[in-house]
């Protein structure tokens, strides 16, 4: 497995950068935010193709019925992001061929440490 990427605001000429393969992802902001249990700026953690996902930030056209990152997680980024101008956003991702497997452990420790899951995740 290799290392994780540096953290890096979401821009379209940042994510110009991002390699075309699947891994796991994590897209947090420079605000608290306040959990059951403590606070993270973790808003989110994913797993799959972080470019494809990232890339129509902007086009909810052309949108798959059971995606949820498009049904679901980029709409309510774009909503954080207009209801707190001064959040900023920024990803990392990890290339990995186990990536489902490490999102899960990825989302048990949050789980653990927070008593909930990030903002942003509805389930694991």
């Amino acid at each position: 497995m290799q290392r994780w990427s540096e953290w890096t605001e979401i821009t379209d000429e940042n994510l110009e950068k991002v390699p075309k393969k699947k891994g796991v992802y994590q897209l947090r902001t420079n605000l608290p935010i306040k959990r059951l249990k403590g606070e993270t700026d973790i808003l989110y953690i994913g797993c799959g193709d972080f470019y494809d996902r990232l890339s129509c930030f902007e086009e909810l056209e052309d949108v798959k019925k059971d995606d949820i990152w498009l049904h679901d997680v980029r709409p309510r980024l774009r909503n954080y992001i207009k209801n707190f101008p001064d959040a900023k956003v920024e990803f990392r991702f990890i290339i990995t061929d186990k990536y489902e497997e490490y999102e899960g452990d990825l989302l048990d420790e949050f789980e653990k440490k927070h008593l909930e899951l990030p903002p942003f995740n509805r389930i694991k």
